[in-house]
């Protein structure tokens, strides 16, 4: 079987999206299957050579903006795929898969990952357009709809419009092996000035709507001296956060360490951290949370993000209401006075409470579909 994985954004480029289709082209290659994978190129970027089983195409896009591109070329390229895997949202590449359906009877699924959350008034308003021209076309046109989240879905306006027996919940998945409490043998250095600190972690693009800020002035407000903050993640608002810490004089207090393509490493910081804490309320599943609990680290999430309802409160992490610092504040304080033993046994949990995440069965129940379209 030949399957097309489409997706706008793709190792090396950092991103949760990017990083499920990854994972989920690689274990199809392992089980033989013939996967190509559909992305953007993005100018000023070497790309080094291909190193996975599978084969990567980097379409050069007519138009560029932000993170979308507008790829008319993929139409033609999809021609010969039994399977087409659309990760959505994807502006200026989402369409020309549901033309390959028009013009060539080819089958599709889409994953809905998330909302997407653009920045700036232009952006806003191009969305607004696209979406309502485009979304509701590209979602039935799909074969099926796989959501990470059912509850998420359905708290969406764009749910109302698709019919139910499309719709297949199927939760992403956690590489076990590489997520695991581990030892400090990658990060020892980085992290040396906060020994024997509590380091709360952050792990994400430094988009706006990750809420990193709520974290910042959060934190802000702890008057002890027992934590640190250690950022994962660059690009986007990272200038505007840096200015915000240093206008709270927390500069000794929080560290930026940029992006981390490496997965080993990754877990290092998560295995690191006292806590990790992901703000946003516009999540859908938060692969983030899941690795971090699958290194045994407690999470702190909102309680409007998708990934909620896999936090088991006072056990395996703690929820805070959407928005506000306070609340965030007022969790981040119950988990630091935790004790060492009382953070052993929420770590334990946490790891316990990951593994029925594993990616073999996400990548059962992704072939059954694929059988039956």
């Amino acid at each position: 079987m030949k399957i097309a994985q489409v997706v706008s954004t793709f190792s090396p480029h950092f991103g949760g999206m990017g990083m499920v289709c990854e994972e989920e082209s690689d274990n199809l290659a392992e089980r033989e299957y013939d996967v190509t994978v559909f992305t953007l190129r993005y100018p000023q970027v070497n790309y080094s050579a291909n190193l996975f089983l599978f084969e990567i195409e980097r379409l050069v896009p007519w138009l560029k903006f932000g993170d979308a591109g507008l790829v008319p070329q993929l139409t033609r390229c999809l021609r010969d795929f039994d399977v087409i895997h659309l990760h959505y949202p994807f502006y200026g590449g989402a369409e020309w898969v549901w033309l390959a359906k028009v013009f060539y009877g080819k089958k599709y699924i889409v994953t809905y990952h998330m909302v997407a959350s653009p920045s700036g008034f232009i952006k806003r308003f191009v969305k607004k357009i696209y979406d309502w021209f485009w979304e509701k076309r590209i979602l039935l046109g799909a074969e099926k709809i796989l959501v990470v989240d059912r509850e998420y879905w359905e708290n969406l306006q764009i749910s109302k419009s698709i019919p139910s027996e499309k719709v297949i919940e199927l939760s992403n998945g956690v590489n076990l092996k590489i997520f695991q409490p581990r030892t400090l043998d990658l990060i020892r250095n980085e992290i040396a000035e906060f020994q024997n600190k509590k380091i709360i972690l952050f792990v994400g693009n430094l988009l706006p709507l990750k809420r990193l800020d709520l974290l910042i002035k959060a934190l802000a407000k702890i008057d002890t001296d027992d934590w640190r903050l250690v950022i994962v993640g660059g690009g986007y608002a990272e200038a505007e956060y840096r200015r915000l810490v240093q206008t709270l004089g927390l500069e000794q207090k929080i560290k930026f360490v940029g992006y981390c393509f490496d997965r080993v490493r990754l877990a290092e910081y998560f295995s690191a951290a006292w806590a990790t804490v992901l703000p946003t309320d516009n999540e859908s599943f938060s692969l983030a949370a899941l690795e971090s609990l699958a290194c045994g680290t407690p999470v702190i999430l909102s309680a409007g993000s998708g990934g909620a309802n896999r936090i088991v409160v006072g056990e395996t992490g703690l929820l805070f209401a959407p928005g506000s610092v306070d609340d965030l504040y007022n969790r981040l304080n119950q988990l630091l006075n935790l004790s060492v033993e009382e953070r052993k046994k929420w770590g334990e949990n946490s790891r316990q409470s990951a593994l029925k995440y594993d990616w073999g069965k996400h990548l059962n129940r992704l072939e059954e579909i694929y059988g039956v379209i």
